[in-house]
């Protein structure tokens, strides 16, 4: 079975994916020193995008005060059960004030990642050079990516951390930075631990039924470079 086939394979799969904790805690370098001082400075965090909240309560656990947002949210006092829809004061907007947190994360947030692509076109490495794929209602969900980082900019404090993964370079980004810079807003690149960007992708392509002999064929290197896995997005704020 080659690329394009199990590329075929996954795009169609049915099932929203809930990523263990430890993954995301080893994407985003949160190791339990970090996670000390965090507790001890009595910092705060979000989860945009937080699906069943597993990342949120693992932290908390870790006496780590952890809010989450997402329309599929478990009902407690530390969920927003809400989608990111617009930027404060209007409605849709995250129900938090300004400079409010000290860390935030999105992980596989694709509304999130169409904030830096130029026209809503995202890049995909399965495809010849020039071509790409076009998303229905591009200029809405565009829009909608960038109330999404807006949002997140504008809760994180200006020493905070708002750390995105995959990192953005996976999508063309060279009008959507230059548009981004306008409000203030720039990011860079961020490497992430090889083994465990690995070790989560196998996870998942194994939920689709892939055997070992193709798991190997798709992750291999090129597949990790093209689509940023080996690196996180940090977005930073000037004002």
């Amino acid at each position: 079975m080659n690329i394009e086939k199990i590329t075929e394979l996954i795009t169609k799969g049915n099932g929203h994916l809930q990523v263990p904790a430890y993954f995301q805690v080893g994407i985003f370098g949160l190791n339990a020193s970090l996670l000390r001082q965090l507790s001890s400075r009595n910092a705060r965090g979000l989860d945009i995008g937080c699906g069943n909240g597993s990342l949120v309560k693992y932290l908390r656990e870790k006496e780590v005060s952890f809010d989450g947002i997402d329309s599929q949210a478990p009902e407690a006092e530390y969920f927003m059960k809400q989608n990111i829809t617009g930027m404060k004061p209007m409605a849709g907007a995250i129900p938090r004030p300004d400079n409010h947190y000290d860390l935030v994360v999105a992980f596989q947030n694709i509304m999130l990642n169409r904030a830096f692509t130029i026209g809503g076109i995202l890049h995909d490495p399965t495809k010849r050079e020039g071509e790409a794929w076009e998303i229905e209602d591009h200029e809405s969900r565009v829009r909608t990516g960038q109330f999404i980082l807006y949002e997140g900019a504008r809760v994180v404090k200006p020493v905070g951390r708002f750390l995105i993964y995959p990192e953005a370079k996976r999508i063309d980004d060279i009008i959507g930075r230059g548009m981004l810079s306008m409000q203030g807003i720039t990011y860079h690149s961020e490497d992430v631990d090889e083994a465990n960007a690995k070790k989560y992708m196998k996870w998942e392509l194994k939920k689709y039924g892939l055997d070992e002999d193709m798991q190997r064929e798709y992750l291999g290197e090129q597949y990790f470079e093209d689509w940023g896995l080996y690196q996180r997005t940090v977005v930073m704020k000037s004002r």
